[in-house]
């Protein structure tokens, strides 16, 4: 099948027949090295769920309610997107390098896009959906 794409739009890739943003597509092959933790908790959210209000929800209870801690850096270095690529920003993993655990990540990609090692790991979920 193919996209239309709008040409104000950034362009798209499709991995496993999933349609993807192609930043966010050229970012997944780098996720296979990427090795999850047993105390990670990933935040899994459809696009516009409130991913942002969710990331700082949980790194408000992870810093105890410390405000100071919480302003330490931007919520996409607190909390990194996995699989999260584009031009002059750190990627989700290039964060994760420097995040000490236990990890908070997010993602919008489906189950089938993911690293293994989130299920080998038994990394916990909080997955967020909502209605249109």
């Amino acid at each position: 099948m193919e996209l239309i794409q709008d040409p104000s739009r950034p362009p798209l890739a499709y991995v496993k027949g999933i349609p993807l943003i192609k930043y966010f597509a050229e970012a997944l092959g780098s996720l296979q090295d990427f090795q999850a933790w047993p105390d990670d908790l990933l935040i899994s959210t459809y696009p516009k769920s409130g991913t942002t209000w969710v990331s700082e929800i949980l790194d408000m209870i992870y810093q105890g309610g410390d405000l100071q801690k919480c302003r330490r850096a931007s919520i996409l270095m607190r909390v990194p997107f996995l699989g999260f690529k584009a031009p002059g920003v750190p990627t989700g993993l290039e964060a994760l390098k420097d995040t000490p655990a236990p990890r908070l990540i997010k993602t919008h990609l489906p189950l089938a896009l993911l690293p293994q090692t989130l299920l080998d790991q038994k990394v916990k979920v909080v997955y967020v959906a909502r209605n249109a």
